[in-house]
């Protein structure tokens, strides 16, 4: 059938953070979007392209374990807020998004 275009959709990703022991890091490329939100005390690596058809970058900066994992979007804590976010969309059917886990002990992947 015919992709149905949605004319607004805000989508969260979560966690972006980097292990414990240092030695792997996450970090997502995503184009498309309208705008982005994160709080102003992100712990995100940040580096934006104005050009739509290339990716803007958004990478951890700090290392955590598996205790933190967030298990409720609702009730993030600080520490949690801050290693996550949103991206808003407009007239869009499909988006492409790349993540990616860098080192060897990467416990996401």
């Amino acid at each position: 059938g015919n992709p149905i275009i949605l004319e607004r959709l805000l989508f969260s990703f979560f966690d972006i953070d980097g292990a414990a022991d240092g030695v792997a890091s996450e970090s997502l490329g995503i184009k498309g979007y309208t705008s982005y939100f994160v709080t102003p005390t992100t712990t995100l690596n940040i580096s934006e392209s104005t050009a739509p058809s290339i990716l803007s970058n958004f990478s951890s900066t700090r290392q955590s374990g598996v205790k933190d994992n967030p298990k409720d979007p609702n009730t993030l804590n600080q520490a949690q807020r801050d290693k996550s976010v949103s991206f808003l969309f407009h007239d869009v059917s499909e988006f492409g998004v790349w993540l990616t886990t860098g080192g060897q002990n990467g416990r996401n992947r």
